[in-house]
């Protein structure tokens, strides 16, 4: 497909859309009247929640089976001619029987006038879908349409960084993101609270972090297992967001409520193609490859055998004063206590190269030996950052302080932002140190915009 068929801007849509629980007929019906009124909006794409035609609240395994679906399938046969007629485009969340092996996927499928376009299974999966789903194998995928690169993904995804990371890595523009974000019911155990990810919450470092338009669907209203006698509460916030970002379309969040299955909301917005290639393309620029391997292909446990077996109270410290100004000499910290400064803490800020280079000093100078005294009296943790100069070159460099009054760790900043890259040498290692309050890793605050270096760390 060439770069002139791409259409730029397109309206999109994430669609607000209620199944009954266990009514595949049915709730295929629904979604076909749903998809006809989306279409009739204008709409280029439409993005529909998680397991949309199954409901999601199932037990086990043996439960869900007679409500699965293929694809291709009777959901996707009952949909695509309607698409073929109005041009739209539109993913919709399916719980998929496998038709050679008989697994069941918590899948989305991406459809077009042209037909099935690609289809995605869910990776990242909670203990909900564990009981009755495998894991996704599909990988995360970027499709190519007319109307831009698209990625799928569904829910508890959101939770990893990785996976949306892969899809900005192939060129994607637009992600699908399909879900049932639920909430707690009024009546659960503390241990219950715990298991509230609030998922619809997490969606913005999606785009933020990636440069991608993020739409983001999920549904509204209680959902009941008419066996167990279960329940969830969803509370709707299906939304848009657009590449810098910001949120530019939301559903009302309410508190869940009984309501009739089928379309419950339609919420639109036109997005620009252009925007996401100029975001995700600046965001992608930041990264440093050779230095994520090999450590960011291990697999990690998820529990750590190498934490320690006594809990040690800790207070944190972000400290804050006005950009023209410096409050070095004036810092305190207390025992066990951890302080962060402000970044390049001895200067007031400037994005002025010779400024910063007025105060370089070598290491061991006076503003390594400030954060040293000062640890030491308080007998805590103190973090800063200084410009430092080796022989002919000039660091960020990020140091920590002991309460025996020496450097623990310095960091020299890897990840440069506008403001360092026009004096500063970039580092070359990452840096987390074993303490009695904890393992502290440095960095300074623009280079968690780069979520490789926080999975590194």
């Amino acid at each position: 497909m060439s770069i002139a068929e791409i259409k730029k801007s397109s309206k999109v849509a994430a669609v607000d859309f209620i199944p009954a629980w266990g009514d595949l007929n049915g709730n295929i019906q629904r979604l076909v009247e749903a998809t006809e009124k989306v279409a009739a909006q204008g709409v280029n794409y439409a993005v529909f929640p998680e397991t949309a035609v199954s409901g999601y609240l199932f037990s086990d395994s043996t439960e869900l089976a007679p409500y699965l679906d293929t694809i291709p399938g009777k959901t996707t046969a009952a949909i695509l001619p309607i698409l073929a007629r109005t041009g739209m485009y539109m993913s919709v969340g399916i719980a998929e029987r496998d038709s050679e092996t008989g697994l069941a996927y918590n899948s989305a499928v991406l459809m077009g006038p042209e037909g099935i376009i690609g289809k995605y299974r869910k990776i990242g999966l909670n203990s909900q879908d564990q009981k009755v789903f495998a894991p996704g194998n599909t990988g995360v995928k970027t499709f190519e349409t007319p109307i831009g690169r698209i990625a799928l993904l569904i829910c508890y995804d959101d939770t990893y960084w990785q996976y949306v990371r892969l899809a900005a890595l192939e060129g994607a523009q637009i992600i699908g993101w399909h879900s049932v974000s639920d909430r707690m019911m009024p009546n659960a155990t503390p241990a219950e609270m715990l298991g509230d990810h609030s998922t619809v919450a997490h969606v913005q470092h999606m785009s933020a972090f990636n440069g991608v338009w993020v739409i983001c669907a999920t549904r509204s209203g209680i959902e009941t297992n008419p066996i167990t006698k279960g329940q969830l509460y969803y509370n709707g916030g299906s939304s848009i967001w657009a590449p810098s970002g910001h949120k530019v379309a939301q559903s009302p969040v309410l508190s869940p409520l009984e309501l009739e299955p089928g379309l419950n909301g339609i919420y639109s917005a036109t997005i620009d193609l252009d925007e996401a290639d100029t975001q995700r393309d600046a965001l992608l620029a930041k990264r440093r490859p050779e230095l994520y391997f090999p450590t960011l292909a291990f697999h990690r446990s998820p529990t750590d055998i190498n934490a320690t077996s006594t809990i040690t109270q800790t207070t944190l410290i972000a400290a804050q004063w006005e950009k023209s100004v410096s409050k070095l000499d004036s810092i305190q910290v207390g025992e066990n206590e951890l302080l962060v400064l402000p970044e390049l803490s001895a200067l007031p800020y400037t994005n002025d190269p010779n400024i910063v280079l007025s105060y370089a000093e070598k290491q061991g100078g006076i503003f390594e030996q400030t954060l040293c005294k000062a640890a030491q009296k308080g007998k805590g943790y103190i973090v800063g950052s200084y410009p430092e100069i080796e022989t002919d070159r000039l660091f960020h460099t990020v140091v920590l302080a002991g309460p025996l009054g020496d450097i623990l760790a310095r960091y020299r900043v890897t990840h440069l932002n506008e403001r360092d890259s026009g004096w500063a040498t970039a580092g070359s290692s990452v840096s987390v140190t074993a303490t009695p309050i904890g393992r502290i890793a440095l960095a300074a605050a623009h280079e968690l915009d780069v979520p490789e270096l926080g999975g590194v760390i």
